[in-house]
């Protein structure tokens, strides 16, 4: 029955599994499916290999939550008692891993992306409410807003999501759950969106006029409102000469239609294509780079190969980074670096993917230093003039984890502490200005339960912020009651 459902048609009443229940209160019938359901979410919680799978740990949760939500309505006739059972110890181990909201943003970005192919709306609909049924479960909700954030400004931005509708309507359901402050900046990310498209619009039609002849690269630009976006701060890199004077015509328009504002460029999560022509060495020559040519054609003359012509799918980083084999025909890592400006850390990475990733996105090449897979600021690159591909239009992927790493986490956790901080002051500073005097247990007690629809706060944590208020002298202590508080105007 637990493993495979309850039988059709047989139903066990409550009443008589709580008599039972209460006869042998360790053995009774309803500690039975409780313990599976807290044996079974443990073992998905805390399997190794799900912990590498994001997809598949939320997919075997939603299959245990699916499978006891039938046996709750089959078998206990939607009995209150034991749904908060049910519920109770599904909060308890899905909390239990600290990256479980982690796991349900990559979830749903995953579905948000893919659409969920030959799926109908009411189907999706259905899919939405049962990943809503998890959220609610969260204790740390503002985690999951931190990363579902991250996901949908890189799926506006690199126009990934499959519709706009389903995301709203996934907004709309948060919303409801979490309340309007949860999901204001989300919706202000939307609104960017709907301004960017007409910017572009209005753009185009300025660059009809006579004063400008037709801008070459053709760009498509981005603005966003500060603050609402959660994108990282990038140290300005050193644009080609053909792309800062497409930046400064755009700022130019810009700043014409919209006096007293600044711009800012951040070129972490723009892409790109260029036009790339690869011209091939007869096949008699040897190469002494990695990946370079087969052996040579003994006996004969060399064979001369047609030029390559593709188009190359890439990040605003490595565009930038390829353009400069136009000018120079070996380059270092540290050449680029001092040239570009561009984060050491970033840098590898784009060159990794470059040259070190698949071989079907090799475009350059590395000197020597042949099988080692790390990239040292030393390490020479060429163009890979032997590359080949079927594809007229390559897409190079920068290399990256779907999981954060150890120290990303970290940054990522941090974070999330400072603005809970931030959150409890207001929470406390709100039910003073309300209350003007509290007992200690009645503040904490009231601003747990204010700030429950996004995390639990620590007694400890809230003491702590209490402490630093009367410090700046919001609150103060009573004269007669030490363990009360009262707000000062």
């Amino acid at each position: 029955m637990l493993n495979g459902g309850p039988p059709e048609g047989r139903t066990l009443p409550p009443r008589l599994v709580r008599r039972l229940d209460s006869a042998r209160p360790l053995l009774g019938l309803a500690a039975l499916p409780v313990i599976y359901l807290t044996e079974t979410g443990k073992n998905i919680v805390k399997n190794e290999d799900l912990l590498k799978a994001p997809i598949q740990f939320v997919n075997e949760l939603l299959q245990l939550q699916d499978h006891f939500s039938s046996l709750l309505t089959t078998a206990f006739d939607n009995d209150r008692e034991f749904k908060k059972l049910f519920q109770h110890d599904f909060e308890t181990f899905l909390n239990s891993n600290r990256q479980s909201p982690e796991f349900l943003a990559h979830y749903m970005d995953d579905i948000l992306r893919s659409g969920l192919k030959c799926v109908s709306d009411a189907e999706m609909d259905d899919k939405l409410d049962n990943v809503m049924v998890l959220f609610r479960c969260l204790h740390e909700k503002d985690v999951f807003e931190k990363y579902f954030k991250q996901y949908l400004a890189k799926r506006l931005l690199l126009d990934k999501s499959s519709s706009d509708d389903v995301e709203k309507a996934l907004l709309a359901k948060l919303k409801t759950e979490c309340g309007c402050q949860f999901t204001q900046k989300l919706e202000n990310m939307f609104r960017d969106k709907e301004l960017w498209l007409n910017l572009a619009n209005s753009f185009r039609d300025w660059l009809e006029g006579p004063q400008w002849q037709k801008l070459t690269p053709d760009i498509s630009v981005r603005v966003l409102t500060a603050g609402v976006w959660p994108t990282v701060q990038c140290t300005l890199v050193v644009l080609p000469p053909e792309l800062a004077m497409a930046y400064d015509v755009f700022t130019a328009f810009y700043t014409e239609k919209h006096t007293g504002r600044k711009l800012t460029i951040n070129t972490l999560l723009g892409n790109a294509d260029i036009k790339a022509t690869f011209y091939p060495p007869p096949k008699s020559l040897q190469s002494n780079y990695e990946n370079g040519p087969g052996p040579s054609n003994a006996g004969g003359e060399p064979k001369e190969i047609n030029p390559e012509n593709k188009i190359l799918q890439v990040t605003t980083h490595q565009m930038i980074i390829l353009l400069q084999f136009n000018y120079h025909k070996v380059i270092s890592c540290q050449q680029l670096l001092d040239n570009l400006k561009i984060p050491e850390k970033e840098l590898k990475r784009c060159l990794y993917s470059l040259a070190l990733s698949k071989s079907s996105q090799r475009i350059l090449t590395r000197k020597g230093s042949k099988g080692r897979d790390m990239i040292d600021m030393s390490d020479e690159f060429v163009v890979n003039d032997n590359f080949q591909s079927k594809l007229t239009r390559v897409k190079v992927k920068m290399v990256s984890g779907k999981v954060e790493s150890e120290p990303e986490i970290k940054e990522t956790r941090q974070k999330v502490e400072d603005d809970r901080k931030l959150e409890v002051e207001a929470a406390i500073v709100r039910t003073m200005k309300t209350r003007k005097r509290l007992s200690h247990n009645d503040l904490v007690t009231e601003v747990t339960e204010q700030l429950r629809h996004r995390f639990i706060p620590s007694p400890t944590i809230i003491k702590q912020r209490i402490e630093m208020l009367i410090e700046r002298e919001f609150l103060q202590r009573d004269e007669q009651d030490h363990r009360s508080y009262s707000y000062m105007a």
